[in-house]
């Protein structure tokens, strides 16, 4: 894609996604009614992760807990997003951890809202 965009193929540097591929562990069922939510990446427009708190903030009837991880330019103003909407106590910005692979079988949702393509900040 980008050498057809007209970028010099040896200017151009493949880097893999941080987080291999594995099995997950599966969990046993629990009584727990709170759903465990993830997300991974950059605190940064185009990585949408004030779009993830925006829609948890509709679910007003729903129990949940979210991790964030992840470090950026937007992590006081998504903390404070999440405090405007009411839902600071359900979030936690976690910051940035080199052990995301021990952290995803906590979980029961891993999201990766994106606008890449749509956001050019």
């Amino acid at each position: 894609m980008l050498i057809g965009r007209g970028i010099d193929a040896n200017k151009i540097e493949l880097i893999y996604n941080g987080i291999e591929a594995y099995e997950y562990q599966e969990r046993d069922k629990t009584d727990e009614d709170s759903v465990k939510i993830c997300f991974v990446g950059r605190l940064v427009t185009v990585k949408g992760c004030e779009c993830l708190i925006k829609a948890l903030a509709k679910l007003k009837d729903r129990s949940f807990r979210c991790d964030i991880y992840g470090d950026g330019s937007l992590r006081k103003e998504l903390e404070n997003l999440a405090v405007e909407l009411g839902i600071e106590s359900r979030i936690e910005f976690k910051g940035f951890s080199d052990k995301i692979r021990e952290h995803l079988d906590e979980n029961n949702i891993l999201v990766q809202p994106s606008y890449y393509g749509w956001v050019t900040k």
